[in-house]
């Protein structure tokens, strides 16, 4: 699937409808997904998509981390531990399945994520606290 489309790939979510050109068996129902969401990622958005996937992966990794070592909330530390938890656990699983495309898992998914990025920000702006007002 990836001759002549390495760069880009055929398009995303096209899988469906591109891989029964290349199926060897003539099956009574065709494969709707890939039971590798990274083969194909790489059919669907070629090494582009692979490379910006890769770049987010690492980039919600390092706010994680980053609240895990230096925030002095505990809630966002927590979530920091639950991001890359989450992470590494999809990351696995991607491998065999392909959860992502259940939609419960890719709320829960990016709501986790969501957090870890609101995490990252708690402390840092010039928010005022109710317990730093004075009163009027």
């Amino acid at each position: 699937m990836l001759q002549g489309h390495s760069l880009f790939g055929q398009g995303l979510g096209t899988f469906q409808w591109t891989f029964p050109a290349y199926e060897q068996l003539d099956p009574d129902i065709p494969a709707k997904y890939a039971h590798n969401d990274y083969l194909q990622a790489l059919a669907e958005v070629g090494w582009a998509g692979i490379i910006l996937l890769a770049w987010a992966f690492i980039a919600f990794w390092r706010v994680a981390a980053q609240n895990l070592r230096r925030s002095a909330d505990p809630l966002a530390r927590g979530v920091g531990v639950a991001t890359m938890g989450i992470l590494v656990a999809s990351a696995l699983q991607e491998i065999t399945d392909f959860s992502l495309y259940i939609p419960g898992v890719a709320v829960l998914f990016f709501v986790l994520l969501g957090l870890n990025l609101r995490a990252g920000t708690i402390g840092t702006n010039d928010e005022v606290k109710f317990s730093d007002r004075q009163p009027a």
